[in-house]
């Protein structure tokens, strides 16, 4: 990986954040069950309400101005989104777990990359 240590850890917070609406879009669109299968409907109806007024108020906004800032995301575009997720869009709930997946292989390339630096026999310096 080329790069300076900071925009390592520039990218490395921007994956954190990433997650984080990430997360809360599979609250927001019901994909989140399987973490707890066991919880009552009336629990998991709790966290999707709380999820998409994260997305969607007023009172919130700051904050979810903030992360997406943080995660380097167009606010205006994931708003729009979870507009569609409170609709009860099909196609917009199958997209989150599009983005989960999709998610989730670019997070293994980047652990099978750090790993090989791991690895690395220090005969020439590693690629950052």
């Amino acid at each position: 990986m080329n790069g300076s240590s900071q925009e390592l850890d520039l990218e490395s917070e921007q994956r954190l954040w990433k997650a984080v609406v990430l997360q809360a879009l599979l609250d927001a669109s019901g994909q989140s069950r399987g973490m707890s299968m066991r919880w009552p409907e009336w629990k998991h109806k709790s966290i999707e309400a709380q999820a998409l007024r994260w997305f969607l108020s007023e009172e919130e906004e700051e904050d979810f101005l903030c992360v997406c800032e943080f995660a380097g995301i167009d606010a205006r575009v994931i708003r729009n989104f979870a507009k569609r997720l409170a609709k009860g869009e099909a196609e917009a709930k199958l997209l989150v777990v599009h983005f989960r997946d999709s998610f989730y292989r670019k997070r293994r390339s980047y652990l099978e990359e750090e790993q090989a630096h791991d690895q690395h026999d220090g005969s020439d310096p590693p690629d950052f």
